[in-house]
């Protein structure tokens, strides 16, 4: 198999037919806003996507590609909420971990996250390790949490647990999944959740340590025959069942499933709020034909994504239109637990 970090250098060759500089562009052109940085992963699926929208948005059409702002993709957020005209020729394309920041309260969001209408989207897993397995869980020791921050994707993992009623003494400081992985080896954590592109490859190092993969996060498919690669381990759900129900509130359960859904989605294609409903049916015919384009089921398959168009594009992230008392409980939870504010 073609591995994700392989596809990654491929993918900046690739020739973009089609895709004219800037400067050259006229009011017809079809354009993709993405988040940056230039060359980075959600610039690469923008291209990508552009290959295989193209041929069906319209005849002789141009598309281009445009980055803005940093990983986090706020600012293409931003810019897509408040200066795109929604005409029906520019989405953005966005990892899901963008909407964390709304659902965080930081004070950089100038967008709402619900307001977007998806039509492309490339989903992963979520599996949480674990050294020693379920018994550790059981342990009345707090259990290491390795994370970015409460502000990352791992943020996911602290209320899986806090669902589950397992203490946690987060281990933050850890940028990626690399750094994750060493302190995992190294002894300084106990736990690491495994999202994003290339989860199948990245549970290796870690079972090499001793970790277990005793669950995933998984919300309802949108496709119900949909099966992963970790089919056979139970959910976060069948745990928290069979240890007889939830351990927080039921604001703090949805602001959960909100975060797992955008954690589970690598990337997004968005059209912005108030865009004809016509030219909706347009990129989603575009890109329920561009899921089975080769070189984007290929890509897929190097990242252990799974593509999603349309109506499933929008069901992946509904848990994220949430009311505000769910908002309020995540961020009074990230205050009592570990002293963030705002």
């Amino acid at each position: 198999m073609i591995r994700r970090r392989h596809f990654l250098k491929a993918a900046g060759a690739l020739p973009l037919v089609g895709l004219p500089a800037l400067a050259s562009a006229t009011p017809t052109d079809f354009m993709i806003l993405a988040g940056g940085p230039p060359e980075g992963r959600i610039d690469r699926w923008s291209r990508a996507a552009a290959q295989a929208l193209t041929p069906a948005l319209a005849a002789h059409a141009t598309m281009r590609t445009e980055t803005v702002g940093g990983v986090d993709g706020v600012t293409a957020a931003n810019r897509a909420q408040n200066l795109v005209v929604p005409n029906g020729r520019t989405a953005t394309m966005l990892p899901g971990t963008t909407a964390i920041a709304f659902l965080t309260n930081d004070p950089r969001v100038q967008f709402q996250p619900d307001n977007f209408v998806p039509v492309l989207g490339g989903l992963n897993p979520l599996v949480f390790v674990v050294r020693g397995g379920l018994k550790r869980l059981n342990a009345p020791t707090p259990l290491r949490v390795a994370a970015a921050s409460p502000e990352s994707g791992d943020l996911a993992g602290l209320l899986g647990m806090a669902r589950l009623g397992v203490p946690v003494a987060p281990v933050f400081g850890l940028n990626g999944t690399r750094a994750k992985s060493r302190a995992f080896a190294n002894g300084q954590a106990d736990a690491v959740l495994l999202f994003g592109e290339g989860v199948i490859e990245d549970v290796a190092p870690l079972t090499a340590e001793g970790g277990i993969v005793v669950c995933t996060f998984a919300l309802p498919s949108p496709d119900p025959s949909a099966t992963t690669a970790f089919g056979q381990v139970p959910t976060l759900e069948a745990l928290i069942s069979a240890r007889g129900g939830s351990a927080v509130s039921k604001p703090l359960d949805q602001a959960y499933r909100a975060v797992v859904s955008v954690c589970a989605v690598d990337f997004m294609l968005l059209l912005p709020h108030l865009t004809a409903p016509t030219d909706i049916a347009l990129w989603r015919y575009a890109s329920a034909r561009a899921i089975h384009d080769p070189a984007m089921q290929d890509a897929a398959s190097a990242s252990d994504l799974t593509l999603v168009s349309g109506i499933e594009a929008a069901a992946s992230v509904a848990p994220l239109a949430t009311g505000p008392d769910a908002l309020l409980a995540l961020n009074r939870f990230l205050a009592s637990q570990y002293g963030w504010h705002r």
